[in-house]
């Protein structure tokens, strides 16, 4: 799944995940009892609103982030379901999740990372630095409004 539990490399962004999972699991529960009350946790953690607030944003900042890459891959050359496929390595570290055999023999359509046009890795080096320092971290260092305001 990743490398230790709460690493950038994979267990916090499963924790994550597992936690998104949980609120739409309690809120399916609150549909069908609507009065009824369980607890907020996901684990031994209690989560507030505020905490899946911050789980939501950064959910939604990776998977536009997924998507974005996968675009600017595609826009040289390669078929979207690949580009997704390695954006989606390139996110989360995970190199190996990308293959060039899984597409037709012969076919241009899923290079290998050797194969691919210099811009094509250079989007792929730049989403894996952003996976693995994670996207809101970085972006909210980059945020200039916040450094002039100190």
């Amino acid at each position: 799944m990743g490398a230790g539990c709460v690493s950038t490399a994979g267990g916090l962004k499963c924790y994550r995940f597992g936690a998104v999972i949980n609120q739409g699991l309690q809120e399916m529960y609150q549909l069908v009892y609507p009065h009824g009350s369980r607890p907020r946790q996901f684990g031994s953690i209690r989560y507030d609103n505020q905490m899946m607030k911050a789980l939501w944003a950064m959910t939604i900042v990776v998977v536009a982030g997924i998507l974005g890459g996968a675009l600017a891959i595609s826009y040289f050359g390669m078929n979207f379901q690949s580009s997704v496929t390695a954006s989606l390595a390139a996110v989360v570290n995970a190199g190996p999740a990308y293959n060039g055999e899984w597409g037709p023999p012969g076919s241009a359509d899923w290079p290998e990372y050797f194969d691919m046009h210099p811009a094509q890795k250079l989007i792929l080096v730049i989403l894996m630095f952003l996976g693995r320092l994670e996207f809101i971290v970085v972006f909210s260092t980059l945020n200039i409004i916040f450094w002039l305001r100190r």
